[in-house]
């Protein structure tokens, strides 16, 4: 089992390393691997795919690992790594997306800094991506403040181009606040969900992790299911929703 983490917590930054560690015990005890990133990659979204199954990829057979990352939380673009799984523990083998040469094809690169943002959006901190075998799309979640709340994009290919923002959580259009989220008592008295001593602080979306292998749906409707917190009670909330392809 391979589990990337992030940490580095302080007073003056949330979150400033990314690290992969290692278990062979069943998640009892992991082994630090290596110090993967304190730049592009300090919270990761990993998945394991078929090489053969993406064309544009470094390797071509087997299977792989790809990586969207974000760097100063909550205030970075999108980034993607690729290594084959094969080759996890060796840092070295990571590629990092560069963008596409003059004939279309993809540039991956040995150095993270050559990495590109996939969009310009400087919002990012948690993300999660998955593929969705019913849209037959990439989906990105991750929150924002502008657009508010927990955003979503979609995509052909990993790399993208990645469509435009939609507001997939809305805390207030969506019962949100007053229900599972607490409403600052200073702005209303709606609940009591707030925990102890914090009926002033405000709830909040965020950290949305999708569950791919509870998708379920036809060629124009996929619901996705996913975890999400809610900060104010300090908690964690299973979440699902229905997106539909328009013709």
């Amino acid at each position: 089992m391979y589990v990337f983490f992030t940490t580095d917590h302080t007073s003056f930054k949330t979150m400033g390393r990314s690290l992969l560690a290692q278990s062979t015990d069943h998640a009892r005890n992991f082994t630090h691997l290596y110090d993967f990133s304190r730049d592009k990659f300090i919270n990761v979204a990993p998945v394991v795919v078929e090489n053969g199954a993406i064309p544009g990829l470094p390797e071509s057979s087997g299977k792989g690992v790809l990586l969207w990352g974000s760097g100063v939380y909550r205030l970075s673009d999108p980034y993607l790594a690729y290594v084959p799984l094969n080759r996890v523990e060796d840092q070295n083998s990571f590629r990092y997306y560069a963008g596409l040469n003059e004939n279309g094809t993809t540039r991956w690169s040995t150095m993270e800094a050559e990495a590109i943002p996939l969009f310009n959006q400087g919002c990012l901190g948690e993300l999660s991506v998955a593929w969705n075998p019913y849209l037959h799309k990439w989906l990105m979640l991750y929150n924002c403040r502008s657009p508010r709340g927990i955003n979503f994009r979609v995509a052909d290919s990993p790399w993208g181009p990645w469509s435009a923002p939609q507001v997939l959580f809305n805390g207030w259009r969506d019962e949100g606040y007053c229900h599972f989220m607490h409403a600052s008592w200073l702005s209303r008295w709606c609940d009591t969900v707030n925990d102890f001593g914090r009926g002033f602080t405000w709830g909040g979306a965020y950290g949305p992790y999708m569950l791919p292998a509870f998708f379920k749906g036809d060629k124009n409707t996929s619901t996705i299911y996913y975890v999400m917190s809610t900060w104010n009670p300090y908690q964690v909330v299973l979440m699902k929703s229905t997106l539909i392809i328009e013709d």
